[in-house]
């Protein structure tokens, strides 16, 4: 192997790096808004959790929290949102602050 295909090996693993650093970062920042959100007492985990993964049973509570909190499984490994469920969760409280939004609108045309 040349002094060519090294660099361009040593290049290309660089940038995936600094591109996976940047998406977890982003994901990082999401994380951060969304557990701020749920560490108060307003919104129902339950209630996510069914939209999330359409049931709220226990198996699936006990996962929601295990992943918000960023816990440590048997294996060692972290409990953590996919980004995918990351958005949904965003998503779902995006709706929830709209419905919030819109009542409160209401009340305070009501009085």
């Amino acid at each position: 192997m040349d002094k060519e295909n090294i660099k361009k090996i040593l290049r290309e693993a660089s940038e995936e790096k600094k591109e996976k650093k940047e998406k977890t970062a982003g994901t990082s920042v999401q994380y951060k808004r969304i557990y701020s959100l749920l560490q108060n007492n307003i919104f129902n985990h339950a209630e996510i959790v069914e939209k999330l993964w359409g049931d709220r049973g226990a198996t699936n509570r006990s996962k929601f929290r295990k992943k918000l909190n960023r816990e440590k499984s048997e294996s060692g490994a972290t409990y953590e949102f996919d980004e995918e469920e990351l958005n949904k969760i965003t998503s779902i409280l995006m709706d929830t602050s709209s419905v919030i939004d819109k009542n409160l609108g209401k009340k305070v045309r009501n009085k």
